[in-house]
């Protein structure tokens, strides 16, 4: 087997790895700068209230000036906060699209490598198969006896069928975990 495509895809899957990794820990910060916005922006419309109140109460001569200028200065205040937490917002999202197309160009190509390589387990076990005279002669062996047989569909994939039943859900299930196991390329 190709020892320069199993690198080549072990490196592809440690750089999928990381990007996932990368893509969480975005998706991460995005969640908390947005509970931090939504924060905000209900204490800013706390103070847009108290600030009308105090508007109205500096009309009527009950609150001071001064009193009028911190509810201003924490309007701005409240605002500015906003504006810087949902700021990088765009940015975030730049880099969640570039990652996220990174990983999907990456899941191609693992893919594809994925194929190439079982392909090429397929050949070898083909090849170990159709160079076991043994197993060729008894295979002959049985087929001309299944010829013989009288069996009306005479056919090599009928004789096959009928001598090499396909495996239980259960019995695949247990193989394609073995397959995976003893071949680090199939691991994520």
């Amino acid at each position: 087997m190709s020892n320069e495509l199993t690198a080549t895809l072990k490196s592809d899957i440690e750089k999928q790895r990381i990007i996932k990794t990368q893509l969480t820990a975005l998706q991460k910060k995005v969640d908390e700068r947005r509970q931090q916005a939504a924060d905000l922006s209900e204490s800013l419309a706390r103070a847009k209230a108290d600030h009308e109140a105090c508007v109205l109460a500096n009309l009527a001569g009950n609150a001071s000036d001064k009193e009028l200028e911190e509810s201003e200065a924490n309007l701005k205040r409240l605002a500015d906060s906003i504006a810087k937490v949902t700021e990088p917002f765009e940015h975030e999202w730049k880099i969640r699209d570039r990652l996220s197309l990174e990983s999907f160009d990456l899941e191609g190509i693992i893919s594809a490598n994925r194929s190439i390589l079982c392909q090429k387990l397929l050949k070898e076990c083909y090849a170990e198969t159709a160079e076991n005279k043994k197993i060729n002669a008894r295979l002959a062996a049985g087929y001309a006896g299944f010829l013989s047989s009288g069996e009306l569909n005479k056919s090599w994939l009928q004789f096959l069928l009928c001598n090499f039943p396909h495996p239980s859900e259960h019995g695949m299930k247990i193989a394609i975990e073995k397959f995976k196991a003893d071949h680090e390329f199939m691991r994520d």
